[in-house]
Formats: C-alpha cells, structure tokens, sequence
C-alpha cells in the first residue's frame, strides 16, 4: 500500500491507476460529489475499486451494481 500525499501530473496518475492492484476511495459525508472523478478514473484503467465510508451498506451496493453492470 502506498499513500500518495504529492501532487502528480495526469500521465504519472494514470500510470498509478494502471500499476494498482486496486484503489480504494475513503468518503466521508459531502455536499459535493466527492471521490466519482477517482471511482471513474479508476475504472478506465479497468481496476477493481474499495469504497469505504461511515455509510457502508450503500456503498456496498453501490459497489455491487458496478459489479454486475461490468
């Protein structure tokens, strides 16, 4: 596991997308759409995504339909 706490340009957070075994995307409650750009650009290298959150019913289901939608 590796926590990126720099900046990278858009070819370097491709590359780690591709190099990943599987990103994960801890939410928190949010006004905003907060974390669907990661979930989306994780799933264009065509990578296995973890959600987690305090709500994690939801977004175990959120997480299966993904799965059954392919």
């Amino acid at each position: 596991m590796e926590l990126v706490t720099t900046t990278l340009s858009f070819t370097e957070l491709r590359e780690r997308y591709r190099e990943a075994t599987i990103v994960v995307v801890p939410l928190q409650d949010a006004a905003n759409q907060a974390g669907v750009t990661t979930l989306l650009e994780a799933m264009s290298v065509e990578r296995p995504v973890a959600i987690l959150s305090e709500n994690s019913l939801e977004h175990a289901l959120l997480s299966l339909g993904c799965l059954i939608a392919g």
